[in-house]
Protein backbone atom coordinates (compact mmCIF):
# COMPACT_ATOMS: atom_id res chain seq x y z
CA UNK A 1 0.00 0.00 0.00
CA UNK A 2 1.22 3.16 -0.89
CA UNK A 3 1.89 6.18 1.91
CA UNK A 4 -0.53 9.05 2.02
CA UNK A 5 0.73 11.96 0.74
CA UNK A 6 0.65 15.35 3.12
CA UNK A 7 -0.98 18.37 2.14
CA UNK A 8 2.49 20.21 1.44
CA UNK A 9 3.56 17.38 -0.74
CA UNK A 10 0.60 16.89 -3.14
CA UNK A 11 1.04 21.29 -3.41
CA UNK A 12 4.61 20.65 -4.57
CA UNK A 13 4.20 17.69 -6.25
CA UNK A 14 1.25 19.63 -8.51
CA UNK A 15 3.13 23.22 -8.95
CA UNK A 16 -0.04 24.39 -6.69
CA UNK A 17 -0.52 28.29 -5.96
CA UNK A 18 0.40 28.11 -2.41
CA UNK A 19 -0.03 31.91 -1.42
CA UNK A 20 -3.65 31.74 -3.13
CA UNK A 21 -4.86 28.23 -1.02
CA UNK A 22 -3.54 29.96 2.07
CA UNK A 23 -5.10 33.24 1.75
CA UNK A 24 -8.31 31.62 0.78
CA UNK A 25 -7.77 29.03 3.60
CA UNK A 26 -7.74 32.28 6.18
CA UNK A 27 -10.68 33.94 4.76
CA UNK A 28 -12.54 31.28 4.93
CA UNK A 29 -11.84 29.94 8.67
CA UNK A 30 -12.81 33.49 9.57
CA UNK A 31 -16.66 32.96 7.83
CA UNK A 32 -16.32 29.73 9.43
CA UNK A 33 -16.21 30.48 12.85
CA UNK A 34 -18.85 32.89 12.31
CA UNK A 35 -21.16 30.06 11.20
CA UNK A 36 -19.72 28.02 14.40
CA UNK A 37 -20.54 30.48 16.58
CA UNK A 38 -23.83 30.53 15.29
CA UNK A 39 -23.98 26.57 15.93
CA UNK A 40 -24.79 26.05 12.20
CA UNK A 41 -21.84 24.03 11.50
CA UNK A 42 -19.98 21.14 13.43
CA UNK A 43 -15.93 22.47 14.98
CA UNK A 44 -14.83 19.17 13.78
CA UNK A 45 -15.16 20.15 9.99
CA UNK A 46 -12.48 23.16 10.64
CA UNK A 47 -9.47 21.37 9.63
CA UNK A 48 -11.18 19.62 6.96
CA UNK A 49 -11.71 23.03 5.47
CA UNK A 50 -8.23 24.07 5.98
CA UNK A 51 -7.36 21.55 3.75
CA UNK A 52 -9.85 21.89 0.91
CA UNK A 53 -9.07 25.49 0.81
CA UNK A 54 -5.17 24.86 0.17
CA UNK A 55 -5.67 21.91 -2.16
CA UNK A 56 -9.20 23.47 -4.31
CA UNK A 57 -6.46 24.12 -6.90
CA UNK A 58 -4.23 21.24 -7.07
CA UNK A 59 -5.34 20.09 -10.19
CA UNK A 60 -5.40 23.41 -12.04
CA UNK A 61 -1.77 22.56 -13.66
CA UNK A 62 -2.96 19.27 -15.17
CA UNK A 63 -6.56 20.59 -16.38
CA UNK A 64 -7.57 24.11 -15.80
CA UNK A 65 -11.10 23.75 -17.37
CA UNK A 66 -12.07 21.19 -15.36
CA UNK A 67 -9.72 21.44 -12.75
CA UNK A 68 -12.06 21.34 -9.65
CA UNK A 69 -12.98 17.57 -10.37
CA UNK A 70 -8.87 16.80 -11.32
CA UNK A 71 -8.04 18.13 -7.74
CA UNK A 72 -10.62 16.04 -6.19
CA UNK A 73 -9.64 13.07 -8.03
CA UNK A 74 -5.89 13.88 -7.03
CA UNK A 75 -7.29 14.23 -2.98
CA UNK A 76 -8.86 11.09 -3.05
CA UNK A 77 -6.41 8.89 -5.32
CA UNK A 78 -3.39 10.21 -3.73
CA UNK A 79 -4.61 9.78 0.00
CA UNK A 80 -4.15 12.67 2.82
CA UNK A 81 -2.12 12.21 5.06
CA UNK A 82 -3.53 12.52 8.99
CA UNK A 83 -7.27 12.67 7.82
CA UNK A 84 -9.56 9.51 7.68
CA UNK A 85 -10.68 7.81 4.83
CA UNK A 86 -13.95 9.36 5.63
CA UNK A 87 -12.76 13.51 5.90
CA UNK A 88 -10.36 13.12 2.94
CA UNK A 89 -13.98 12.05 0.98
CA UNK A 90 -15.14 15.41 2.20
CA UNK A 91 -12.16 17.41 1.34
CA UNK A 92 -12.45 16.12 -2.11
CA UNK A 93 -16.00 16.44 -2.60
CA UNK A 94 -15.87 20.41 -1.08
CA UNK A 95 -13.23 20.69 -3.65
CA UNK A 96 -15.31 20.33 -6.73
CA UNK A 97 -17.63 22.53 -5.48
CA UNK A 98 -15.90 25.66 -5.20
CA UNK A 99 -16.47 26.77 -9.04
CA UNK A 100 -18.63 26.45 -11.87
CA UNK A 101 -21.67 24.96 -11.53
CA UNK A 102 -22.58 23.85 -8.12
CA UNK A 103 -26.28 22.77 -8.78
CA UNK A 104 -24.78 20.10 -11.67
CA UNK A 105 -21.26 19.42 -9.86
CA UNK A 106 -23.19 17.98 -6.45
CA UNK A 107 -25.30 15.26 -8.78
CA UNK A 108 -22.17 14.16 -10.15
CA UNK A 109 -20.87 10.73 -8.82
CA UNK A 110 -17.60 12.48 -6.64
CA UNK A 111 -20.23 13.88 -4.28
CA UNK A 112 -23.43 11.17 -3.98
CA UNK A 113 -23.05 9.23 -0.90
CA UNK A 114 -25.74 11.00 1.50
CA UNK A 115 -23.93 10.54 4.57
CA UNK A 116 -21.70 12.91 3.96
CA UNK A 117 -23.54 15.88 1.64
CA UNK A 118 -24.92 17.89 4.07
CA UNK A 119 -21.10 18.53 5.35
CA UNK A 120 -20.22 18.99 1.68
CA UNK A 121 -22.25 21.39 0.67
CA UNK A 122 -21.69 23.27 4.00
CA UNK A 123 -18.14 23.52 3.56
CA UNK A 124 -18.11 24.14 0.12
CA UNK A 125 -20.32 27.45 0.90
CA UNK A 126 -17.58 29.01 2.92
CA UNK A 127 -14.92 27.94 0.27
CA UNK A 128 -17.43 28.95 -2.62
CA UNK A 129 -17.28 32.47 -1.43
CA UNK A 130 -13.54 32.64 -0.05
CA UNK A 131 -12.35 31.72 -3.65
CA UNK A 132 -14.54 34.44 -4.80
CA UNK A 133 -13.01 37.03 -2.16
CA UNK A 134 -9.26 36.14 -4.03
CA UNK A 135 -10.75 36.62 -7.67
CA UNK A 136 -7.16 38.49 -9.02
CA UNK A 137 -5.00 35.64 -7.27
CA UNK A 138 -2.93 38.54 -5.71
CA UNK A 139 -4.17 38.12 -2.29
CA UNK A 140 -5.17 41.69 -1.65
CA UNK A 141 -8.71 41.46 -0.13
CA UNK A 142 -9.13 41.62 3.23
CA UNK A 143 -12.04 40.72 6.12
CA UNK A 144 -12.14 44.31 7.90
CA UNK A 145 -15.60 43.29 10.20
CA UNK A 146 -18.04 40.46 9.87
CA UNK A 147 -21.65 41.73 11.54
CA UNK A 148 -24.12 39.55 12.44
CA UNK A 149 -27.17 41.28 11.70
CA UNK A 150 -29.61 37.98 12.36
CA UNK A 151 -30.76 37.67 9.09
CA UNK A 152 -27.52 38.08 6.99
CA UNK A 153 -23.92 38.39 7.84
CA UNK A 154 -22.37 41.72 6.40
CA UNK A 155 -19.06 41.17 5.91
CA UNK A 156 -16.86 44.25 4.87
CA UNK A 157 -13.58 43.30 2.99
CA UNK A 158 -10.73 46.25 2.28
CA UNK A 159 -9.60 45.90 -1.15
CA UNK A 160 -7.32 48.26 -3.17
CA UNK A 161 -5.76 45.90 -6.01
CA UNK A 162 -8.32 44.34 -7.32
CA UNK A 163 -11.42 45.54 -6.52
CA UNK A 164 -13.84 43.03 -7.74
CA UNK A 165 -13.53 40.64 -4.80
CA UNK A 166 -16.13 41.24 -3.03
CA UNK A 167 -18.57 41.87 -6.34
CA UNK A 168 -17.27 38.13 -7.29
CA UNK A 169 -18.09 36.57 -3.44
CA UNK A 170 -21.40 38.01 -3.77
CA UNK A 171 -22.26 36.07 -6.72
CA UNK A 172 -20.54 33.00 -5.54
CA UNK A 173 -22.70 33.15 -2.58
CA UNK A 174 -25.18 30.98 -4.16
CA UNK A 175 -24.50 27.94 -2.41
CA UNK A 176 -24.74 29.91 0.54
CA UNK A 177 -28.13 31.13 0.55
CA UNK A 178 -29.22 27.55 -0.37
CA UNK A 179 -27.49 25.75 2.39
CA UNK A 180 -27.59 27.82 5.52
CA UNK A 181 -30.27 29.88 7.09
CA UNK A 182 -29.06 32.89 7.17
CA UNK A 183 -27.64 35.11 4.45
CA UNK A 184 -24.03 36.67 3.69
CA UNK A 185 -23.27 40.01 1.89
CA UNK A 186 -20.35 41.17 0.74
CA UNK A 187 -19.49 44.76 0.83
CA UNK A 188 -16.27 46.72 -0.52
CA UNK A 189 -15.17 49.96 -1.39
CA UNK A 190 -12.71 51.08 -4.00
CA UNK A 191 -10.00 53.38 -2.77
CA UNK A 192 -9.35 55.98 -5.76
CA UNK A 193 -6.10 56.97 -3.81
CA UNK A 194 -4.46 53.76 -4.43
CA UNK A 195 -1.43 53.48 -6.53
CA UNK A 196 -2.53 50.40 -9.20
CA UNK A 197 0.64 48.41 -7.95
CA UNK A 198 1.46 49.53 -4.15
CA UNK A 199 -1.59 47.67 -2.62
CA UNK A 200 -0.80 44.49 -4.73
CA UNK A 201 3.33 43.59 -4.44
CA UNK A 202 5.15 44.79 -1.43
CA UNK A 203 8.80 44.70 -0.25
CA UNK A 204 8.75 41.24 1.18
CA UNK A 205 8.32 39.74 -2.09
CA UNK A 206 10.69 37.97 -4.78
CA UNK A 207 10.70 39.50 -7.80
CA UNK A 208 8.75 35.98 -9.09
CA UNK A 209 6.63 36.89 -6.65
CA UNK A 210 6.11 40.14 -7.93
CA UNK A 211 5.83 38.90 -11.04
CA UNK A 212 3.05 36.55 -10.45
CA UNK A 213 1.04 39.08 -8.47
CA UNK A 214 1.58 41.69 -11.37
CA UNK A 215 0.30 39.39 -14.08
CA UNK A 216 -2.25 37.73 -12.45
CA UNK A 217 -4.31 40.98 -11.67
CA UNK A 218 -3.91 42.31 -15.53
CA UNK A 219 -4.56 38.90 -16.75
CA UNK A 220 -7.84 38.81 -14.19
CA UNK A 221 -8.70 42.73 -15.35
CA UNK A 222 -8.69 41.69 -19.23
CA UNK A 223 -10.95 38.55 -18.49
CA UNK A 224 -13.37 40.54 -16.92
CA UNK A 225 -13.54 42.48 -20.00
CA UNK A 226 -13.66 40.18 -22.19
CA UNK A 227 -17.27 39.70 -22.34
CA UNK A 228 -18.59 42.99 -22.70
CA UNK A 229 -15.97 43.19 -25.24
CA UNK A 230 -17.48 40.10 -27.61
CA UNK A 231 -20.95 41.55 -26.62
CA UNK A 232 -20.35 45.18 -27.51
CA UNK A 233 -22.63 45.91 -24.04
CA UNK A 234 -19.92 48.21 -22.89
CA UNK A 235 -18.62 51.00 -25.05
CA UNK A 236 -15.23 50.77 -22.76
CA UNK A 237 -14.82 46.92 -22.74
CA UNK A 238 -12.75 47.07 -25.58
CA UNK A 239 -10.77 49.50 -24.27
CA UNK A 240 -10.08 48.01 -20.89
CA UNK A 241 -9.25 44.79 -22.91
CA UNK A 242 -6.41 46.44 -24.49
CA UNK A 243 -5.16 48.27 -21.85
CA UNK A 244 -4.77 45.57 -19.57
CA UNK A 245 -3.41 43.08 -22.04
CA UNK A 246 -0.84 45.75 -22.78
CA UNK A 247 -0.22 45.97 -19.11
CA UNK A 248 0.29 42.33 -19.17
CA UNK A 249 2.56 41.86 -22.55
CA UNK A 250 5.04 44.67 -20.56
CA UNK A 251 4.81 42.80 -17.56
CA UNK A 252 6.18 40.02 -19.26
CA UNK A 253 8.84 41.86 -20.71
CA UNK A 254 10.07 43.71 -17.84
CA UNK A 255 10.34 40.54 -15.67
CA UNK A 256 12.11 38.46 -18.91
CA UNK A 257 14.86 37.46 -16.85
CA UNK A 258 13.12 35.70 -13.59
CA UNK A 259 10.79 34.39 -16.33
CA UNK A 260 13.27 32.64 -18.87
CA UNK A 261 12.66 29.03 -17.86
CA UNK A 262 9.16 29.43 -18.86
CA UNK A 263 7.27 29.81 -22.29
CA UNK A 264 6.58 33.20 -21.18
CA UNK A 265 8.25 35.13 -24.48
CA UNK A 266 6.39 33.13 -26.70
CA UNK A 267 3.27 34.24 -24.73
CA UNK A 268 4.22 38.48 -25.12
CA UNK A 269 4.65 37.69 -28.72
CA UNK A 270 1.24 35.58 -28.67
CA UNK A 271 -0.15 38.90 -27.09
CA UNK A 272 1.10 41.20 -29.10
CA UNK A 273 -0.30 39.99 -32.04
CA UNK A 274 -3.87 39.94 -30.74
CA UNK A 275 -3.29 43.39 -29.39
CA UNK A 276 -2.67 44.54 -32.62
CA UNK A 277 -6.00 43.21 -33.57
CA UNK A 278 -7.89 45.00 -30.93
CA UNK A 279 -5.86 47.84 -32.27
CA UNK A 280 -8.06 48.22 -35.20
CA UNK A 281 -11.12 46.98 -33.67
CA UNK A 282 -11.42 49.63 -31.31
CA UNK A 283 -9.95 51.73 -34.17
CA UNK A 284 -13.84 51.15 -35.97
CA UNK A 285 -15.34 51.72 -32.88
CA UNK A 286 -14.10 55.11 -31.91
CA UNK A 287 -14.73 55.67 -35.65
CA UNK A 288 -18.67 54.60 -35.81
CA UNK A 289 -18.65 56.39 -32.19
CA UNK A 290 -17.87 59.96 -34.25
CA UNK A 291 -20.06 59.28 -37.31
CA UNK A 292 -22.91 58.52 -34.94
CA UNK A 293 -22.44 61.63 -32.99
CA UNK A 294 -21.68 63.67 -36.08
CA UNK A 295 -25.37 62.56 -37.15
CA UNK A 296 -26.90 63.06 -34.22
CA UNK A 297 -25.87 66.85 -34.10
Amino acid sequence: MKRALSQAELIELYHAETAHGEHVAGLALRLFDTLAGRGLISLSLRRVLEAACRLHDVGFGLDPVRHPYRSARIIMESGLDGFTARQRAIVARTVVLHSGDWVRARYNRPIAPGHVRRNVLSLGAILRVADGLDRGHIQDARIRSIRDNGDFIRVRIVSDGYWRNAERANMKADLWRTVFPVGVRFESRRNPKVVHYRSVVSRRDSVLAAARRILSLEYRLAMDAVGGAIAGTDPEALHDLRVALRRFREGLRFFRRVLAASNAESVRGRVGRFCRRLGNARDVQVGARLIERLVER
